[in-house]
């Protein structure tokens, strides 16, 4: 089963000293949903620390655990895509975010002058 959520905010918190039982907490991106509810986190594990097993929580809130070098990536795509979703695949054992499918009728340029008329308009 594949647990998907669309994510509206998100705040980021980088770490400047070691977390974690093993020291291996690069950063934390927490994920919100449109309305507000806490979906849950991806932390950046550093280079060499044992990589955590991503889960969901009992309350459906999502831990999810990524190599640092993918953070730059990660939050890059929030702040520029639409459609960002947090999903999680209980049978794997692991999470991601990613971006949504966009209809056929609406393709990348569409959705890049959007934006920019959003940005015009805010």
């Amino acid at each position: 089963m594949v647990v998907t959520r669309e994510i509206g905010t998100y705040k980021v918190l980088l770490l400047d000293w070691q977390t974690g039982t093993d020291g291996g907490h690069a950063g934390f991106v927490y994920l919100y949903a449109p309305l507000g509810d806490y979906l849950g986190y991806v932390c950046g594990i550093r280079a060499g620390a044992p990589f955590p097993e991503d889960a969901v929580q009992e309350n459906g809130v999502l831990h999810i655990h990524v190599p640092e070098a993918q953070m730059t990536a990660m939050i890059g795509m929030l702040r520029s895509e639409r459609f960002v979703r947090l999903s999680y695949d209980a049978t794997a054992r692991r999470g991601a975010v990613e971006r949504a499918l966009l209809p056929v009728d609406m393709p990348e340029a569409h959705v890049a002058a959007e934006r920019s008329q959003a940005q015009i308009t805010a």
